[in-house]
């Protein structure tokens, strides 16, 4: 009897391990107010949602935060993996399946005050050095769109970003305002030594999360049918006043 007993919870154990084990590893990179880490925790706009259209489709999974080249392989190497903020393009439409839309943004590039840049079209961008991070759509469409890679500085972080532009090692750098004003404020660097020198309007700055095509088609259509529903909810209202309208 006794053996049974010790039997029975070993079993117990065993299956409450096996269970708890998360569906879903959803990754993303370091870009407040999207998504950022707070003690240990992923957060932002774009991390609160993936994260209740996950619990409404009662998947459970983890949230990583890591650099975003890193995340962008996994997502396409493993199955069921979530990857987040991403832009949706041409080049990556058939690298993943394609979730839902969280957001839009507006990229502008940022220069120091004391620099005297003029950029008209995107293509003046040649002959000052931009900072770029490895992997990022701005990257990718700045090569696509004709900038030289000697004038492509890229970094892992965007802490490095930061500090080559206000060391003036580089001229410019792209970010979302939201973004770059939190980044400032972070890394103890000064927003209003800063000046908006051109607005990016042809990019397509629409944030999406997706996975990888080794996902499974029923995890993803349940995640599908969770966002159809949440993306119309009181609740996706509230998280985005909770960031954007405080």
């Amino acid at each position: 009897m006794k053996k049974l007993f010790v039997l029975f919870f070993l079993f117990v154990g065993v299956s409450v391990s096996i269970f708890s084990e998360p569906h879903i590893i959803a990754v993303t990179e370091n870009y407040p107010p999207y998504n950022y880490m707070v003690d240990g925790k992923v957060v932002g706009f774009s991390a609160d949602i993936v994260r209740e259209i996950l619990q409404r489709a009662n998947i459970s999974a983890v949230f990583k935060l890591y650099p975003w080249m890193r995340s962008y392989t996994l997502t396409q190497k493993l199955p069921n993996y979530i990857i987040f903020s991403i832009v949706r393009t041409k080049e990556r439409e058939k690298k993943f399946k394609w979730l839902g839309k969280l957001t839009t943004i507006k990229v502008y590039f940022y220069a120091l005050k004391d620099k005297k840049i003029t950029i008209n079209k995107i293509s003046d961008l040649n002959g000052h050095h931009v900072g770029v991070a490895l992997g990022d759509v701005i990257e990718e469409e700045l090569r696509k769109n004709g900038i030289k890679d000697k004038y492509l500085m890229t970094s892992a972080d965007d802490k490095n970003n930061l500090k080559l532009l206000f060391y003036g090692r580089i001229d410019t750098v792209a970010y979302d305002d939201a973004t770059i004003r939190i980044l400032c404020k972070k890394y103890h660097y000064d927003y209003g030594k800063l000046k908006k020198i051109y607005y990016w309007k042809t990019l397509n700055t629409d944030l999406y999360f997706a996975t990888g095509l080794k996902t499974d088609e029923n995890i993803v259509k349940k995640i599908k049918e969770s966002y159809d529903k949440f993306i119309k909810s009181k609740k996706y209202r509230a998280i985005y006043k909770k960031y954007f309208l405080k």
